[in-house]
């Protein structure tokens, strides 16, 4: 009988997880689950609806059967938002057919401030903060992968290389996140002044 693979691709601190996972130490589950199980929500709820706990669920199920038979080849979060875009049907346009950045940039690959605006949004006027359900429908308005991918950077810190494994197959993700990041400010500025 042949002995199961390791988790080729984790590194750290997820294949530390992962190896007491498939030790049967359910303590790692307990703490994997805490690390990784808002976030995945949030996902899935800005993505479907606030009918998300059985998607995130079948995943987390899916990503621990992946972890047992070893075939997990991302880091444990990737892998998770993987299995969540798996079970939702995005039909909308790729990032392949967005041709042009939009006007505001981040800093691309090599750069030391990678991934952050190249200039700082303008602030929020006094007593104009976003409230929860603004922000919630900002995103709704996004398309499918705009929401994915402002999701998957910037709030749950993933680099635009994982960005691009959880959405493949999408082109540009640099040029989706700009695009993304461009209509949320749009949308939520919108939603604030109630226009």
């Amino acid at each position: 009988m042949m002995a199961p693979r390791e988790c080729s691709a984790t590194a750290g601190v997820d294949a530390e997880l992962c190896a007491r996972l498939r030790q049967g130490d359910t303590s790692a589950a307990v703490e994997l689950v805490k690390r990784d199980h808002g976030i995945a929500m949030f996902f899935a709820q800005v993505m479907r609806g606030y009918d998300a706990e059985d998607l995130v669920s079948d995943s987390w199920d899916e990503l621990f059967a992946q972890i047992a038979d070893g075939s997990v080849t991302s880091e444990l979060r990737v892998a998770l938002f993987n299995q969540v875009m798996a079970r939702l049907n995005p039909a909308e346009p790729t990032a392949q057919q967005i041709s042009q950045p939009p006007e505001h940039t981040f800093f691309g690959a090599g750069d030391r401030w990678e991934g952050w605006w190249d200039r700082a949004p303008a602030p929020w006027p006094d007593g104009k903060r976003p409230e929860r359900k603004q922000v919630l429908n900002a995103l709704s308005r996004l398309s499918v992968q705009q929401r994915a991918a402002l999701v998957l950077r910037d709030v749950a810190g993933l680099q635009a290389s994982q960005v691009m494994e959880v959405l493949t197959p999408v082109g540009e993700v640099d040029i989706l996140l700009d695009s993304a990041r461009e209509a949320y400010v749009v949308e939520l500025d919108r939603e604030i002044s109630g226009s």
